[in-house]
């Protein structure tokens, strides 16, 4: 699987790199050429689906993203890749933008 860690998840990734690097080719936003500081979401999925990797990110609105154009995406916590298959709002207001923020 490759992973591509957008800036919320970076941190995790860079503190446990030789772990994750032994079965995973991975690459972060800012640490890219193609991927810039500040490039934009859409941006990074484009990337992302061209070049087949699924996106690592916290930020609940790249996750929708994601999966509306049909890019795959998981949502990392502590040492786990949770990988989102849908997301569909059940009720009420919508989520704060970012999940598993207690990392």
């Amino acid at each position: 699987m490759k992973l591509l860690f957008d800036v919320h998840c970076q941190l995790q990734y860079t503190s446990n790199k030789s772990e994750i690097e032994k079965l995973y080719e991975v690459i972060c936003v800012d640490h890219h050429p193609e991927l810039p500081k500040g490039i934009k979401d859409p941006d990074i999925a484009q990337f992302a689906k061209k070049h087949g990797y699924t996106i690592v990110t916290k930020d609940v609105d790249f996750v929708n993203l994601c999966k509306q154009e049909g890019i795959p995406v998981g949502v990392l916590k502590g040492n786990r890749l949770y990988l989102i298959s849908d997301s569909i709002q059940l009720f009420g207001e919508q989520l704060p933008n970012r999940l598993f923020t207690n990392d």
